[in-house]
């Protein structure tokens, strides 16, 4: 693969300068599932370009990937998340900026399905559509090395109207955002409530600092109610 090919601008997009604050979501993606004790196996929906992979297969994890087309990741399944075969199972399941390009009707089913086919956990992250302000302030003095973040986050008074109806008949369904945290009936309370009646307990939740437009969800699997 030649460094001036589409190809390999394509491939080696996560490591351009202007995905410089898409690393630390990177960072939570891998993290979590790595750090967990009880997680030996990891099933990713939506691998995009492979590098959570790559990383995952370098620290030893278990790790497949589905997707409905090869994007370049090389997926260990060609398929989408309803049509994913019920009887594989892993112990973590994830999806990273990858359910919102459904209809937002697919959403919970989504979800329903990463749980049945996960020991323990699902784990997502979701676009953010509000607002916010982080100041970063960093203390570097003799006997004194801090960092402190502060969140000031607020969702929009006016949620957008997203043409839904358009994406439906759109060649390219899979390009747009169907549905984004702080849209109507999507609240951050509203997706927690939704994930409990389908057996999924919210355990944490938190933005990245350097990209608060990714939202991050790790849920259990608990009993359906």
């Amino acid at each position: 693969m030649k460094k001036n090919s589409e190809e390999f601008t394509h491939l080696t997009n996560d490591v351009r300068p202007h995905r410089e604050d898409h690393w630390l979501s990177i960072y939570h993606q891998l993290s979590i599932p790595i750090c967990l004790d009880d997680v030996e196996t990891v099933l990713e929906f939506g691998p995009g370009r492979g590098l959570m992979g790559a990383v995952m297969k370098h620290y030893g994890m278990n790790y497949s990937s589905a997707d409905v087309v090869d994007m370049g990741a090389k997926p260990d399944f060609l398929s989408s998340i309803k049509e994913f075969p019920s009887d594989k199972n892993f112990d973590l399941v994830c999806a990273f900026q990858a359910l919102e390009h459904n209809p937002p009707e697919e959403f919970i089913p989504h979800l329903e399905k990463m749980r049945d086919i996960a020991n323990k956990y699902v784990y997502v992250s979701l676009p953010y559509y509000g607002r916010w302000i982080v100041p970063h302030i960093n203390i570097n003095l003799p006997r004194v090395n801090r960092s402190f973040v502060k969140f000031f986050m607020w969702d929009r008074f006016f949620p957008m109207a997203r043409p839904i109806e358009k994406y439906r008949k759109s060649e390219t369904p899979y390009s747009h955002h169907w549905f984004e945290i702080g849209d109507k009936g999507f609240s951050k309370k509203d997706v927690a409530h939704a994930a409990k009646n389908i057996g999924l307990k919210q355990i944490k939740s938190f933005h990245s600092s350097s990209l608060p437009y990714h939202y991050f969800i790790l849920f259990e699997k608990i009993d359906k109610p």
